[in-house]
């Protein structure tokens, strides 16, 4: 069983940590300073955490930086802004919309007896056929079939 206490204090003396790789000592206070030592020298688990992130950041100041500027930036940051991160069309929504509402038929046919079984059974069919509809995009079936 996992000791709650101990795990949070482990997220939070691998927060003072991070914290003072990355400003300094001085971005701690003298009481948080004492308790992360006196924490560190009890727990091998925030030791390695401590030895691991102080290489890494070791590595990340060794690498090369390269000066951007600032016209290129601007224009991967328009770029960027004028991008949507999953285009939905109408069509699409319709057709989850469609296969929301089979599965919930699903669910309530499935509690009748027999016949309504036979029902749940075709809508199962139908929702599979929505789903397919789902994976399959037109406008890349129609750059298929044309030459």
């Amino acid at each position: 069983m996992i000791d709650n206490d101990k795990t949070n204090t482990c997220d939070d003396m691998r927060l003072l940590v991070d914290r003072r790789l990355e400003e300094s000592e001085a971005a701690l206070t003298a009481d948080q300073c004492e308790e992360l030592k006196q924490h560190l020298s009890a727990c091998a688990s925030c030791r390695t955490w401590e030895q691991e992130m102080s290489e890494i950041m070791a590595m990340a100041a060794s690498a090369p930086q390269f000066d951007v500027s600032e016209a290129l930036t601007q224009r991967i940051l328009s770029a960027v802004r004028g991008q949507t991160a999953f285009p939905v069309s109408t069509r699409q929504v319709v057709l989850v919309v469609l296969a929301v509402a089979s599965m919930m038929s699903i669910l309530v046919m499935d509690s009748v007896e027999s016949i309504a079984g036979l029902g749940s059974w075709l809508i199962s069919l139908a929702g599979m056929a929505v789903f397919k509809q789902l994976l399959v995009r037109p406008d890349v079936c129609e750059q298929r079939i044309r030459p």
